[in-house]
């Protein structure tokens, strides 16, 4: 009786392990399908906005953009940037490109995505927040107080740049002279668009490309902003409206 009990489990062990076997194979051929078919779906979107088709190629990068391995991948974001740009549907651009700019942090698409949205975006599209309410946004932020020397608070100019972005290092110079002329006028503040830290700035102000450059009144309202390498007269342009009336 007990070599038939020990025979019955070796069968049964057998068994046991022959369908988690079998299961494994079905799961793993499903789960390479799955991820096999979102890789086509990924490619076959590329190849369509190649061509030129730009809304089947929106159709399938947005799939391919929903899945876990696309999600966070800057060149899917960039190619629906690029599709939706082509449709004229701006306002999408504008989000896929941020989006591109933002998970690349520096590389060549990420460059691309930033070179697209300065040049093929109108600026209208791309300004950050301004006028009515943007002083609330600096009290959230906790950057209401941030000169309290002498005088009071200054009027301010945010630079978002990237250390990667050519059109920042065009602009270094001009920031650098305006510093100089305008000490103790103007308080000067750089945020890194790849420093973590900086994120919540570049969403509450509404930033895109970079270099965008913000200009705020002593009581914190943005009322001016630059987009690219615009020139020293621009940003001269742009600081007159914040320095005190004399």
């Amino acid at each position: 009786m007990m070599a038939w009990t020990m025979q019955h489990k070796v069968v049964a062990i057998s068994v046991y392990m022959l369908l988690v076997t079998i299961d494994a194979f079905f799961t793993n051929s499903f789960f390479a399908k799955a991820a096999t078919t979102v890789s086509n779906t990924y490619s076959l979107g590329k190849t369509k906005l190649s061509q030129g088709k730009y809304a089947e190629a929106i159709k399938l990068l947005e799939l391919a953009a929903q899945t876990p391995e696309f999600k966070n991948n800057c060149d899917c974001h960039l190619c629906l940037g690029q599709a939706y740009c082509s449709q004229k549907n701006y306002v999408k651009a504008k989000q896929e490109l941020r989006m591109a700019i933002r998970l690349g942090k520096g590389s060549a698409n990420a460059q691309k995505a930033n070179q697209i949205m300065i040049t093929k975006i109108p600026h209208s599209i791309l300004k950050p927040k301004l006028g009515e309410g943007t002083q609330m946004i600096a009290a959230l932020l906790g950057i209401s107080g941030l000169d309290r020397g002498p005088g009071g608070a200054k009027p301010k100019v945010f630079e978002f740049y990237a250390d990667w972005c050519q059109p920042c290092k065009l602009l270094k110079p001009v920031l650098a002279k305006a510093k100089e002329q305008y000490a103790g006028q103007i308080e000067f503040v750089s945020y890194n668009v790849d420093d973590a830290k900086n994120e919540e700035f570049i969403n509450q102000y509404e930033v895109s490309p970079i270099p965008t450059i913000i200009f705020l009144t002593s009581d914190n309202e943005v009322v001016g902003y630059s987009i690219g390498f615009s020139g020293e007269q621009v940003i001269v342009k742009e600081l007159k409206k914040i320095l005190p009336k004399v």
